[in-house]
């Protein structure tokens, strides 16, 4: 987890109004926990938990918002979450009205626009509908309806 989406949530500005309807009492007493036993790992900027997978702190949304750069046969995909809800945001630039810093979600917005200049590189917005018709192509037989493929597996390793 974002070094600085611990500390928000765990300190006294995740307990104000304007935030604490976000988040649970208990849920945060878990992450204390988790954090306590030392089963949390708090990244600053970037993080790599696995060969392949890439934690981008970008803030905005909440002060620690992360996305995550998944490797993929093809390129990449990257789950934006809640740095982005819905396409139409980043597409006109519009954030969701949800907003712990103004600036950073914008900054968010650019950096995922750069990622996804790259060849290959999807992006998954975090609540938006459009990603069962943007990924549908990419779903193969024996997939439940809800369950989408959003990127094709190597064909060398089959990951």
């Amino acid at each position: 987890m974002a070094r600085r989406e611990y500390e928000f949530w765990t300190g006294p500005l995740g307990r104000r109004g304007q935030f604490a309807w976000a988040a649970e009492s208990r849920d945060v007493g878990d992450l204390r926990r988790i954090h306590t036993e030392g089963r949390m790992t708090l990244f600053e900027a970037s993080y790599t938990p696995a060969p392949g997978i890439e934690l981008l702190e970008v803030g905005g949304h909440t002060p620690g918002q992360a996305i995550a750069a998944v490797a993929t046969g093809d390129g990449s995909a990257v789950i934006a979450s809640d740095a982005v809800h819905y396409y139409e945001e980043l597409e006109r630039d519009r954030p969701s009205a949800v907003v712990a810093d103004l600036r950073q979600m914008y900054r968010a917005f650019d950096q995922l626009r750069e990622l996804a200049s790259q060849a290959g590189t999807e992006i998954v917005a975090g609540h938006d509908p459009a990603v069962f018709s943007r990924f549908a192509s990419r779903g193969g037989s024996g997939y439940p309806r809800h369950v989408i493929r959003i990127a094709a597996l190597d064909r060398h390793t089959g990951q």
